[in-house]
């Protein structure tokens, strides 16, 4: 470019035609980062200075960007200048610029655009601040640089103070950042969020009004009741159903009637939350509604309204529950259960429960396997046995029949497994089970020496317990219990349950909820395993863990569920992400010659893409009924992992097999069906077979 050429092109920034003016300028601005030309800085700095003002967007912006270009402190006020530009390219440019500046004189004019202007221009300063060393010095500046920054989790340090720039935020701010803002609001918790939520109610997108009502809920705005009335009308089921279920948290009498009439809506989902919602708010106007939907199609829906109706019914549905409790599913029978103990504690003894035999005799003959297993268990549990066999109705309430955990726990003080005996023995001391003394004092000549000491600790605590003779005040030291033997117990958790459900008895289990839902999906399994395989009556699983084993037991009296710590090796980690063909070939390989074990019975191998090879063709067991028990077993691997119960090695114990059930790190899975007497197994040889399956590399 030569003079006269430069000379035309600063001439032609004075035309009127934009479009000359912004080519001069690109011109220049070619000329000078091309080196083609020096240009005097002192003349193109003023004379950018006042393309600033230009009418045309596209002139400022090129002009600002020049200035950038130029990298010249004496530039700084011109581009400072430029952040008061009503368009936001020239802002986001000129902040630009003042970054490769790198002057902190900038850091004045920066402060006030995190406040100022697009999300984008905010995050471009506080950027820009940081790079120049900046720090936030007010509690002002610290909440408008993380809403810049996109921080914004951080603003429920500050209280009622961001409630102001939150809500000014909610106006412009991306779907993301709204329900952020949202989230921190219900968390700050003031009175003064509920306006900014409530008209979150009337955004556009489904998630920020979602966002909004558990927003409200979190902050406990029983003014926004109202408007949650409304948004169970809302178009969005997910904003619906989000709306019942706050409405069991922050209802009252108004939100009855509202929630009553979801009851029976198509979406079960709906009925499920409502019913829930009703159970909490323990309304009794919502009986009859709720008490209907113990005959949903829905399981889950049936299992909310038996727990509801603990809250809001009465006993004129004591008979509906009881025949609740032989429901096809475990959940929807604990609940039952838990339902009939609040309404009608003294049921199992009732005369209304004995005119009720021949229905639940009826249902013995259902099709269904665990209905006819909960009728069983339900009538053993309210009738008793004469000497001549014949079922006797339990009828008065004075009747001394053992408890359900009385009666269970007996059987457990005379289990195979040492493990089961000690904990058996620790739960009748810590509950004073004085029904099982005479079982304890058995116990005393147990063969393993910890049962020993378990027994003779616990009968020790039940003399301790013991009350002075009547009328005596006096207490003779002669006579004092005898010292409790010091014991360092394996047994580290145990809880025990009805066949319905009811926690009866918890030791040292701080996650009872995971516990009992661990139970809920273990039993069915189980269950359903036994049936397709053919394995008998089932009697427990043990899970295998890094330093523990969980048992789980089932009894026609209930369920246990113990952990015994242990010294195993660490499991391998359930991470593989699958099976290559090579490893799959040389695996298979591996069981077609894998030698033959006394005692088992059948040998497969399950991989990720669900193709089961099996080393026996069995009449009796089916290609199809293979692949659902292996696909029970898989599932129960993959379920027990997220659950703090990650775990290799799975054995599935019932009265006539028992399944042994191996993991390794690619997921592919090893079945051993052998027999249960122990006696015909050679169980060492089968161990080892086992490990070397876990261990099988690539060659």
């Amino acid at each position: 470019m030569t003079r006269i050429a430069l000379w035309l092109a600063q001439h032609q920034l004075k035309s009127k035609t934009p479009a000359r003016r912004l080519k001069a300028l690109q011109r220049l601005r070619t000329a000078l980062n091309d080196a083609v030309v020096a240009l005097d800085d002192k003349i193109t700095i003023a004379l950018l200075d006042h393309v600033l003002t230009d009418p045309e967007v596209e002139v400022r912006r090129e002009a600002t960007a020049f200035l950038g270009d130029l990298r010249d402190v004496r530039t700084l006020p011109a581009l400072i200048r430029a952040l008061s530009d009503h368009n936001e390219a020239v802002q986001e440019i000129a902040i630009a610029g003042l970054k490769r500046l790198d002057d902190r004189a900038a850091i004045a004019a920066l402060v006030p655009k995190l406040s100022n202007g697009t999300p984008t221009v905010q995050w471009r300063a506080a950027q820009t601040l940081k790079s120049l060393g900046w720090s936030p010095q007010t509690s002002t500046e610290q909440i408008h640089y993380y809403i810049a920054t996109g921080q914004i989790k951080h603003l429920s340090a500050f209280g009622t103070d961001a409630v102001k720039p939150l809500a000014e935020l909610l106006r412009t701010a991306s779907t993301e950042k709204k329900i952020a803002a949202a989230n921190v609001l219900g968390e700050i918790g003031d009175p003064v969020v509920f306006k900014p939520l409530q008209n979150l109610l009337r955004d556009a997108e489904p998630m920020v009004r979602s966002a909004a009502i558990y927003a409200l809920e979190q902050a406990g705005c029983r003014e926004a009741l109202p408007a949650l009335v409304v948004a169970l009308r809302d178009s969005s089921r997910s904003v619906r159903l989000v709306a019942v279920a706050v409405l069991g948290s922050l209802g009252d009498a108004q939100t009855v009637e509202p929630l009553i009439r979801l009851v029976d809506d198509k979406d079960w989902e709906i009925r499920q939350t409502a019913v829930k919602s009703l159970g909490k708010l323990g309304d009794t106007r919502a009986f009859p509604s709720v008490a209907k939907r113990l005959d949903d199609t829905d399981q889950e829906v049936r299992e909310v309204a038996a727990d509801a109706l603990g809250r809001v019914g009465n006993e004129t549905i004591v008979e509906k529950l009881v025949m609740t409790m032989v429901d096809a599913h475990g959940g929807v029978r604990q609940a039952a259960a838990r339902a009939l103990a609040q309404i009608y504690p003294r049921w199992e003894t009732s005369e209304r429960v004995q005119r009720m035999l021949p229905e639940l005799q009826s249902a013995l003959r259902n099709r269904d396997v665990s209905v006819q297993n909960a009728a069983a268990s339900l009538l053993k549990r309210v009738t008793r046995t004469n000497a001549d066999g014949s079922a006797l109705a339990l009828t008065t309430a004075t009747d001394q029949r053992p408890s359900p955990l009385v009666t269970l726990v007996r059987e457990l003080l005379a289990d195979a497994d040492a493990d089961v005996r000690v904990a058996a023995a620790e739960t009748v001391g810590r509950m004073q089970l004085v029904g099982c003394t005479e079982k304890l004092k058995a116990a005393l000549n147990d063969a393993d020496p910890t049962v020993k000491l378990a027994a003779q600790n616990a009968l020790a605590k039940l003399a301790a317990e013991e009350p002075a003779a009547a009328g005596s005040k006096v207490v003779f030291l002669s006579q004092a219990a005898p010292p409790v033997a010091a014991v360092s117990s394996a047994v580290a958790d145990v809880l025990i349950c009805s066949s319905f459900g009811e926690v009866l008895h918890d030791r040292n289990c701080r996650h009872l909820a995971d516990w009992l839902k661990t139970l809920e999906f273990i039993l069915p399994q189980a269950e359903q395993l036994g049936t397709l395989m053919t394995l008998g009556t089932f009697q427990r699983l043990e899970i295998h863990t890094s330093g523990a084993r969980v048992l789980i037991l089932a009894t026609p009296e209930g369920s246990v569920m113990l952990r015994v710590k242990n010294d195993f090796a660490i499991v391998p980690a359930l991470v593989g992400t699958g099976i290559s063909d090579a490893l799959k070939t040389q695996v298979t390989e591996w069981l077609r010659h894998a030698p033959t074990l006394r005692g088992v019975l059948l040998r497969g191998l399950r991989f990720t893409d669900q193709t089961i090879v099996c080393d026996v063709d069995s009449r009796d067991l089916t290609a199809a009924s293979l692949e659902q028990a292996y696909r029970v077993v898989a599932d129960t691997f993959q379920w027990l992992l997220p659950r703090q119960l990650p775990s290799a090695r799975l054995v599935w114990r019932y009265d006539r097999t028992t399944l042994y059930c191996v993991r390794r790190a690619d997921k592919t899975i090893l079945g051993a069906m052998a027999t249960a007497k122990t006696d015909e197994l050679d169980l060492s040889s089968l161990n080892q077979q086992l490990a070397e399956f876990q261990n099988l590399a690539a060659v």
